[in-house]
């Protein structure tokens, strides 16, 4: 079988299909509001956006992985992180061509508004919906929860979205040990996944959330979504030569593999840390007056899999073949009109 035809062929669902996970798989009662919602904010909020990127925005269905992310949680929850898991994705398609600078004074404005301070009028859009993030989130979550969301939201663009430029401007693979460190960064899902302590009555003391196991526990959630978004973007990415980081490309090139091979190999390194996940949660340590807390947040992190998975099978389009259901930079809009 030729390149060509195991592209033409390949089914994520095959690999990854439906319910491969061993944890609950729902989604939230709220889910049709929160569409409604973020239709809203597209069209009073991102306003600079050309008509083209909103349809493509609205025909993701976004919400729809929010709501399977955190199913269990109330509708004044669930507002702010659908509206964050929205501000977040479009923030990194529409930012990936930034340098590194750019994105640092970006970091930089972000952090300064989840302290506290007021976009501007000229801000209208990814500034002045994190500044309703934050509002809304104070609502109920407390300071320390706060801080340690801003700093996975500043990992993410420092360590995630700049680990990711040097490849980016000279269309270069990075080697497959240096990608899997920053990956787990730039996939974006670790500020998302810690909103799995919404479902908690009280948040974790930062010495239970620190702890290594549960930082273990974290970092292997998001690795496994970016395996996964890796498998189910194959298609969207494969015959672009500005798309080189996605784990099977890396591990196609470094070890000589076929497509389908390396399809093989990510899907090896996928089951293998879901192996450890579930081996870690089956065995956490003894938290004390937390444990209950601790065995519920963890089974977040794994609906939370779960979910994201159940997405990408449930009708977006954010996922076509050759990206033509994708958001490309508004730059990539204006020089490919095809987009």
């Amino acid at each position: 079988m030729t390149t060509e035809e195991f592209i033409e062929q390949f089914n994520a669902a095959d690999y990854l299909p439906i319910g491969y996970y061993p944890w609950p798989d729902t989604i939230n009662p709220h889910v049709e509001q929160m569409g409604k919602d973020v239709d809203q904010w597209i069209d009073t909020d991102y306003v600079s956006w050309p008509e083209k990127i909103k349809e493509k925005y609205r025909k993701m269905v976004l919400h729809d992985v929010s709501a399977r992310m955190l199913p269990y949680v109330s509708e004044n929850k669930m507002r702010p992180f659908n509206r964050f898991l929205f501000f977040l994705t479009s923030f990194d398609d529409q930012h990936e061509l930034l340098s590194v600078e750019e994105l640092e004074q970006c970091r930089k404005r972000m952090m300064e508004i989840l302290d506290g301070d007021m976009p501007t009028q000229e801000e209208k859009g990814w500034y002045s919906q994190l500044a309703l993030i934050r509002d809304e989130a104070n609502e109920f979550m407390p300071e320390l929860w706060m801080k340690r969301f801003a700093q996975e939201l500043s990992d993410f663009v420092q360590y995630g979205m700049g680990g990711e430029v040097p490849f980016k401007v000279n269309k270069t693979f990075p080697s497959t040990a240096h990608f899997m460190t920053f990956r787990e960064f730039s996939i974006g899902m670790r500020p998302c996944l810690i909103a799995a302590e919404f479902m908690l009555a009280d948040v974790l003391p930062d010495t239970i959330a620190n702890h290594p196991v549960l930082r273990r526990l974290l970092a292997l959630a998001a690795r496994i979504v970016a395996w996964q978004n890796d498998i189910h973007s194959l298609r969207k990415e494969y015959g672009k030569d500005t798309e080189t980081l996605n784990l099977i490309f890396v591990l196609q090139r470094e070890n000589n593999l076929s497509l389908e091979e390396a399809v093989e190999e990510c899907m090896r390194i996928h089951d293998e840390e879901v192996e450890e996940f579930i081996s870690l949660q089956t065995n956490l340590p003894d938290f004390g007056i937390y444990n209950e807390s601790v065995a519920t947040y963890v089974l977040g992190l794994g609906i939370q899999i779960q979910g994201v998975n159940t997405y990408y099978l449930s009708g977006t389009q954010r996922y076509l073949i050759r990206g033509a259901g994708f958001a490309w930079p508004e730059k990539a809009f204006e020089e490919d009109t095809s987009l």
